[in-house]
């Protein structure tokens, strides 16, 4: 057992993986704590499927987690309760458990990520969300993860040229439900963002369908901002699509005027025959521009 004890502490590597193992990082006390590892670039790795591992804070004070450095961070197993922030500083970490009470999620640095393969089980208390530029978050685990709790959400940085997001967008029962589509939405609060710093999203298909909207991001509650009148964002053409599912005939970015809201719209199902162009890579199923109807040209 690591117990930070209501301390903030920072080490290197990280290595807890055996099989079989016991392995808790916890915080006994009522004050606040907080771990960093990845320091000196050293890599993390964390969990075992056979193991029991857990990151909480039994007594009651919140536990953030903190990757730093540029190496590799995984936890792979185990039970993650902790109730403070998940932040990443540098390089990667990628968790493919279920997080379990994170109240807040932060990606800065060049080439940082956070990838939280597992999903979340309680989006509803993450309140703070903060990805800067050259940062990615990822929430790729085949299901929506929709965050529509936020009371604090920053995209960019001053200077900064690009963020992305790596998002699910799809439908469960209903078409247009927008259940499996991941959403970042501000339910009160602040919205920051930077002028010059785009907004690239990589798309998954998880359940799209033709002609339909799909909101990604969502101003709504406050008023708008992601574009326009004192935004710093003149237009929708600050939001770009970087890699998105084929099968349709378009893909496009729009938004709802009277809220502000981003929006990824599919267009009609491609059916029949489809040859392939890789106008945009040579990724088979990469992005709607790599396929065409007309055979010329394949």
């Amino acid at each position: 057992i690591l117990d930070l004890n209501g301390t903030r502490e920072s080490i290197n590597g990280l290595t807890a993986t055996t099989a079989g193992s016991l392995v808790t990082i916890d915080n006994t006390s009522a004050s606040a704590a907080s771990l960093t590892f990845g320091g000196n670039n050293a890599n993390v790795a964390f969990g075992n499927a056979s193991g029991t591992f857990a990151i909480s804070n039994s007594g009651g004070g919140a536990l953030s987690i903190t990757k730093t450095g540029s190496g590799t961070g995984t936890i792979t197993d185990g039970s993650l309760t902790y109730t403070g922030t998940t932040n990443v500083t540098g390089g990667s970490l990628s968790i493919s458990t279920p997080v379990n009470g994170t109240t807040g999620l932060a990606v800065s640095g060049t080439g940082s990520m956070l990838a939280l393969t597992g999903g979340i089980t309680t989006p509803s208390a993450i309140t703070s969300l903060a990805v800067g530029t050259g940062s990615t978050l990822s929430l790729l685990d085949g299901v929506g993860t929709r965050l529509e709790n936020l009371t604090s959400l920053s995209i960019g940085t001053a200077s900064g040229t690009n963020t992305s997001f790596n998002f699910n967008v799809g439908d469960s029962v209903v078409i247009g439900d927008n259940l499996n589509t991941d959403l970042l939405k501000l339910a009160s609060g602040t919205l920051s963002l930077f002028t010059g710093n785009t907004v690239t999203f990589n798309l998954t298909d998880a359940g799209l369908n033709p002609n339909t909207d799909y909101i990604l991001l969502d101003a709504a509650a406050i008023g708008g901002g992601f574009f326009g009148g004192a935004s710093p964002h003149a237009s929708i053409s600050s939001y770009l699509l970087g890699t998105t599912p084929g099968g349709f005939t378009a893909m496009d970015l729009t938004t709802n005027s009277t809220t502000n809201q981003i929006i990824l719209r599919t267009g009609n199902l491609i059916t029949g025959n489809s040859y392939f162009t890789g106008i945009t890579n040579n990724a088979w199923n990469a992005n709607v521009n790599n396929w065409s109807t007309d055979k010329p040209g394949t």
